[in-house]
């Protein structure tokens, strides 16, 4: 309490400074900070003295919405006919200019209105004209304003027209005020893409627990692999499921967390209880989230024992669906309260194929049905079976590791070191693994396994695989089926660094009380900070970056390096971009793309997506596409976005241009590269400011998203400067030249202060926002 009372937000609502006023002599708001020098200035006075009342007024105090309203309306019986709007206009039309005429009319017959003037807000891009030399308004004499647009970039543009009046037989001026909007862009775009429907929030309810399930016939994929140990239950216990559904602030639930269930400190004694509550917090938010995809008036087609049940969003994994996955059905209207279970045997574009028991029946193609999807608790199970349980020669396989001297000191710590020993690489992770493997199976007995963070990563290695139960055997290369089973000296696990306490595939973690917990930190992270890992002559820091410009490289390695990282990547390959169309500075690689556009969502699906900056991206692709002299196809090309709405936007758009360039989320990229990285960042609309700086993502803290020879970068710096790491970004891009579209709208040569910049009075309440989620991955095959 007593940090916000001593808040810059609490004491500027108190002083009163911020608010809005209205000013009644001059029709327009004042801020109140400025209220006193606003109304001791002439063109105040003036206007108090034209409509004879009291300079020193008191002011009303209202809201902007409601000065806008007041100033929107038609007065004095005059009327501002004609459309402000612009819409979509084509680059090519927007540079040359377009024009809309608008009248200004009386509905009074003896009025005596004058025209004083016309002005604009910013006049940046719009301009005013009074078409003629008259000027006096009467009910058969109109006047017209002519009104140009010019625009440069593609984005939005917004300005207000301010018509000043004066009734001459009452002496007294008055302001009628018009909002101007143009969308610089492609129309079909536009159009094709707008929200199919408004968004309407999907309705949340509250499952009633199936009490009574008749268990389905899994696939027999689920058998291929008998455990020795069964897996433990390991069901939420139900004191700690009332705490998380009871809807307090996150700060109390957490504070209640760490009193009731976490112990004091984290040691080898203790580990296993402090993890397995946290895991327990990320199943119950991944039951919540699963439910959002409940269907409740399905039907199903069978073909033989298969009943296929369609499901809305299921190509884009929003719900992710594997083999061997649990699904409830229950007859609309059944008063017995029994639900059946299904197990996927069929996941298809659209459709799922479930089995049932055979005690199921009553089935017809017009029947209706309740479908609750249910999370597949293995991985969970697995988590807590693991906390339960425990806590050669010389000569290199990859000639670029024999001349890298970091990367071989690697591998032969690797090999060398005892059982238990864990690395600590940099950059070049995964061939730095590879070439251990090799190295290691010239010692006696060995026997390999290697983990690698998807099924197609795990096609990389020649040995032995274990792969998801939902990757069919017809899915495997042919030449890799050969390799059997057998038990293990040497496990090589890629990506473990970035891994969390229990999950080695990456830490996305739904649920805020386990993120503020700690299950989002990286194991390396846990186990430096506790003092079970140090820095040694066994652990090698792998700092060679064979993939990047050093100019690309530069801003993660000064930020999150230490300056350690060197750009090691041939030239010819790194260079390929310079001196192209593309950059605004031709040695600079890196281009930010000011755009200003808007966010918007559709039917009930939170998700955002930016039209404005699908057709900017789009654009890219397209020159890309065609330059005959810096070739460049479809799979150089990589495009990233946080929301899996732009995502699916994005694919569209390219459909008929570009339709191999890979589109997807970070977490979709992961251990790809592309020569060519392009960034839409999605986030732009004012009206959606408070939720966007609450859902960041870190799309800069993560460096993997620099790789490459080219980076393009699509945003709006009005809302990413609102972040202090995106705005040093954008300080760096502007600074070296890599700025493209409208202005900076800041001094990038001053410090960027560290604790943010207004976001400070955005943030969330504290409690769990149900559609926090909507765009963290699910789990997939690939």
């Amino acid at each position: 309490m007593n940090a916000h009372l001593a808040g810059k937000k609490h004491e500027a609502r108190t002083s009163g400074r911020g608010t809005s006023l209205f000013c009644q002599a001059c029709g327009k708001n004042i801020i109140s900070g400025e209220w006193d020098s606003h109304i001791s200035g002439t063109t105040h006075r003036a206007a108090a003295a034209r409509q004879q009342i009291p300079a020193k007024l008191v002011p009303e105090h209202i809201t902007f919405g409601l000065v806008l309203d007041e100033v929107e309306k038609d007065k004095h019986g005059v009327t501002i006919e004609g459309d402000l709007d612009f819409g979509v206009v084509r680059e090519t039309n927007a540079r040359a200019g377009v024009l809309i005429i608008v009248t200004l009319k009386t509905v009074v017959p003896a009025s005596k209105i004058e025209l004083k003037g016309a002005r604009l807000s910013s006049a940046f891009s719009f301009t005013v004209t009074v078409e003629g030399v008259g000027r006096a308004i009467t009910q058969h004499q109109p006047v017209s304003l002519k009104v140009e647009f010019r625009g440069n970039h593609i984005g939005r543009y917004e300005d207000r027209l301010e018509v000043i009046f004066e009734d001459t037989a009452l002496k007294k001026q008055f302001v009628i005020s018009r909002p101007l909007r143009a969308i610089v862009g492609n129309p079909e775009d536009h159009e094709v893409l707008r929200p199919k429907a408004p968004y309407i929030p999907r309705s949340r309810t509250v499952r009633d627990v199936e009490k009574d399930i008749i268990g389905g016939v899994p696939p027999p994929s689920m058998e291929a692999v008998r455990y020795i140990a069964p897996l433990p239950r390991a069901i939420i216990p139900t004191e700690l499921s009332s705490l998380l559904s009871n809807n307090l602030p996150l700060s109390e639930t957490i504070k209640r967390m760490r009193r009731l269930y976490l112990p004091s400190s984290l040691n080898g004694n203790t580990y296993g209880r402090h993890f397995k509550h946290l895991i327990w917090a990320e199943e119950y938010k991944m039951n919540r989230d699963i439910e959002r995809y409940d269907i409740h008036s399905a039907t199903l087609s069978k073909y033989n024992a298969i009943y296929y049940l369609s499901v809305p969003g299921l190509a884009e994994k929003r719900p992710s669906v594997l083999v061997g996955d649990r699904i409830l059905v229950q007859a609309a209207g059944t008063t017995t309260g029994r639900w059946f279970e299904g197990h996927a045997h069929v996941v298809r574009k659209e459709e799922v194929g479930l089995r049932f028991h055979s005690s199921f029946s009553g089935w017809s193609a017009q029947q209706k049905y309740t479908v609750h999807f249910k999370l597949n608790r293995i991985p969970m199970q697995r988590q807590h079976q693991a906390l339960d349980a425990a806590f050669t020669q010389d000569r290199m396989h990859n000639p670029l590791i024999a001349t890298n001297p970091p990367q071989i000191r690697a591998v032969q710590s690797i090999v060398s070191q005892p059982p238990g020993s864990v690395p600590l690489p940099g950059t070049g992770k995964t061939v730095t693994m590879v070439e251990a493997s090799n190295r290691s199976g010239f010692q006696p007995n060995s026997q390999d396994s290697v983990c690698a963070p998807s099924n197609s990563a795990a096609d990389l290695e020649t040995i032995f695989r274990f792969y998801a139960p939902s990757r069919f055997k017809d899915q495997v290369p042919d030449d890799l089926l050969d390799y059997t089973i057998g038990h293990f000296s040497h496990i090589f696990i890629d990506e473990a660094g970035q891994a969390n306490e229990t999950e080695q595939l990456g830490p996305i973690i739904r649920s805020n009380v386990a993120r503020n917990l700690g299950l989002e930190i990286a194991t390396r992270a846990i186990l430096i900070s506790t003092g079970n890992l140090t820095i040694s002559s066994s652990v090698v820091k792998l700092i060679n970056n064979f993939r990047s410009h050093n100019a690309i490289l530069k801003f993660p390695n000064d930020r999150f390096y230490g300056g350690d990282l060197r750009s090691c990547a041939d030239v010819k390959i790194i260079n390929n971009y310079i001196d192209s169309p593309y950059l605004p500075s031709k040695e600079f690689p890196i281009v930010f793309h000011s755009v200003s556009g808007k966010d918007d969502r559709e039917a009930s699906s939170p998700s955002f997506f930016n039209i404005d900056e699908i057709t900017q991206v789009k654009s890219y692709v397209v020159a890309l596409r065609a330059d005959r002299k810096y070739r460049t196809i479809d799979q150089d090309i990589g495009i990233i976005a946080p929301y899996h709405a732009q995502c699916v936007k994005i694919r569209a758009s390219l459909r008929a241009v570009a339709d191999g360039v890979k589109v997807g989320s970070v977490e979709e990229f992961q251990g790809q590269e592309r020569r060519v990285i392009i960034i839409s960042t999605v986030r732009s609309s004012k009206e959606f400011v408070d939720y966007d700086v609450r859902h960041t993502l870190g799309f800069v803290a993560n460096p993997r998203r620099f790789n490459g020879v080219l980076l393009i970068v699509v945003g709006d710096p009005q809302v990413l400067g609102l972040d202090p790491l995106w705005r040093s970004f954008l300080n760096y891009a502007y600074n070296n030249g890599g700025w493209k579209g409208p202005d900076i709208p800041w001094d990038p040569l001053e410090p960027v202060e560290e604790t943010g910049y207004d976001s400070r009075a955005l943030t969330l309440a504290g409690v769990e926002d149900e559609d926090a989620n909507v765009d963290r991955p699910w789990r997939d095959v690939e």
